[in-house]
């Protein structure tokens, strides 16, 4: 059996002036026993960080927190669907915009709009949204409701 201190050696080579180090191969039969247990608990860990940055991103998915036994690519898709959701929102905000801010200028001023104030939240946004959507743009809120689905404009990544 040829010695480790051998094996393990580097050498140099030299690639268009530059000094590059290059290992060689050691077969895995011929690896000691301590290396074998280093590599697998930096396997084992590297599994387990990629588990764990999946369990919060599920978390942090709405209505996909309850699922624990969901698979890596349902949570993908999950996180993908619930992105163009907000882009479909963030769209659907600016083309309604027009109206929106007409119809804030018809509020009395002891009522604040949902635009109007500095924190925002969800409920407030989606009662902007269903307000908006009595209006002119009733045929982006029917296509959700009848598809399940979100429109997404056509520069996006998605």
């Amino acid at each position: 059996m040829p010695s480790y201190s051998v094996m393990v050696t580097s050498k140099t080579r030299r690639q268009s002036g530059k000094v590059k180090k290059q290992r060689q191969h050691i077969p895995h039969r011929d690896r000691t026993p301590e290396y074998v247990i280093k590599r697998n608990k930096r396997e084992r860990d590297r599994v387990d960080h990629v588990n764990q940055a999946f369990i919060k991103l599920r978390d942090h998915i709405p209505d996909v927190k309850d699922d624990s036994r969901m698979s890596k690519i349902g949570i993908l898709r999950s996180a993908s669907e619930y992105i163009k959701s907000l882009t479909s929102l963030l769209n659907m905000n600016e083309l309604c915009t027009p109206i929106q801010n007409e119809h804030h200028e018809n509020l009395s001023t002891e009522k604040k709009s949902p635009c109007q104030s500095s924190q925002t939240s969800n409920s407030d946004i989606r009662s902007l949204c269903i307000e908006v959507s009595k209006r002119k743009c009733y045929h982006i809120h029917q296509f959700h409701r009848e598809t399940r689905q979100f429109p997404v404009p056509n520069n996006s990544i998605f």
